[in-house]
């Protein structure tokens, strides 16, 4: 297992593009893999159970540790508005209130995928939520190899996964078949979509299931490229003096919405499906944008107001509103299929969170001392 990050450029940069987080200290790494949370032969499923007390869902260090109450609703804070080229908050944030136990009643049934170090390196990792009437989730490994496994995506029909991988040496795109991939578990072998010297971060599905939106420096610059979903019809679509990172598809299918620029300062850009059109949505200074299911809204996390956030704006880039107002650091949307739900990241290490997409209600999925990032859910 290589655990020699400092010396993994590729692996850093994309961490820093993605992201902007701190990598996970060597370290800790190295306690993990001493402790033999690597372990091969038959997968037993691990059953997280439900939060019971506030004490077992602590937040990050740098938070505020909320105190009981009878609700779960926030109380507002006053907050300074955040300053934007084109558009300000028309609602005021309030405090991300952290409840005992996610409400899985009101949730539902489902299954999210997302990157854990859990075992030493990072893999994907699939977790269920039990819906009406569940108690505990169970957390299932998809990928099991010495490998950085990472930023899984779902194909529309719900079956398969597209996911980038350094396992054959350097950052390439990978396809796998869920079911196959939990029942063979190290006797399966992901599908490789993409063949290049370059770095091919980032997949996302168009709709349709036909074609995957990727990132990619194979010509010198990070640009966003498009090919069939077996790999086949390469062609680029930006063309942009800065980088371009983490396309994804609106719902509808006729947009791509992308971030670019630097790393400390990027805008979010939207274009048509075919590469034409580019227009500006924001500058929050971040990035990661997630299209809402009915293609109306896109999430994001930004820095408007210091520290990264979780901010909506509608697609036509008005009606900017702070979904999070935390003294850690927030990243990563990704909407339920309904629209009802947000997850996102927060915390060092990062844990999964799922937050109310229109009351702001937030709950903790994960709560261990591994890093729980790029959450995605299953359409």
């Amino acid at each position: 297992m290589n655990l020699n990050y400092t010396g993994n450029l590729p692996y850093l940069r994309m961490l820093k593009m993605i992201s902007g987080r701190i990598l996970v200290n060597i370290s800790f790494l190295v306690i993990i893999l001493l402790a033999g949370c690597s372990q091969a032969g038959e997968q037993t499923p691990t059953v997280m159970e439900p939060f019971t007390t506030l004490s077992t869902v602590v937040p990050p260090a740098s938070a505020p540790i909320p105190e009981p109450s009878d609700t779960l609703n926030p109380s507002p804070t006053p907050t300074s508005q955040p300053i934007l080229a084109t558009a300000s908050p028309t609602t005021a944030s309030t405090s991300t209130p952290i409840a005992t136990r996610p409400p899985f009643d009101e949730i539902g049934s489902g299954m999210i995928a997302f990157v854990s170090d859990r075992d030493g390196d990072y893999e994907i990792f699939l977790m269920t939520l039990p819906g009406s009437g569940g108690e505990g989730r169970e957390i299932l490994q998809v990928t099991n190899n010495e490998a950085d496994d990472m930023v899984p995506e779902w194909s529309p029909d719900g079956n398969q996964i597209a996911f980038s991988s350094d396992r054959d040496g350097n950052h390439e795109i990978y396809l796998i078949d869920v079911e196959s991939a939990l029942e063979l578990r190290e006797d399966y072998t992901p599908t490789r979509l993409t063949h290049d010297d370059a770095e091919d971060l980032l997949p996302s599905w168009s709709p349709d299931g036909t074609q995957i939106a990727f990132s990619s420096m194979r010509d010198g610059n990070r640009e966003i490229y498009l090919m069939d979903s077996n790999g086949g019809s390469l062609r680029r679509l930006t063309h942009n003096a800065v980088e371009d990172n983490k396309p994804t598809w609106s719902p509808d299918g006729t947009r791509i919405a992308f971030d670019s620029g630097s790393y400390a300062e990027r805008s979010i850009m939207i274009m048509d499906a075919d590469g034409e059109n580019q227009r500006f949505l924001i500058s929050p200074e971040g990035g990661w944008p997630a299209w809402s299911p009915d293609s109306s809204q896109v999430a994001f996390f930004g820095r408007l107001d210091g520290n990264p956030e979780i901010y909506l704006v509608n697609a036509d880039g008005t009606n900017l509103r702070r979904m999070t107002e935390n003294n850690h650091d927030d990243w990563e949307p990704s909407w339920s299929p309904d629209g009802e739900w947000l997850l996102f990241v927060s915390g060092n290490p990062t844990d999964i969170y799922i937050m109310s997409a229109s009351e702001g209600k937030t709950y903790r999925l994960t709560g261990d001392s591994y890093s729980n990032w790029a959450p995605v859910w299953r359409p």
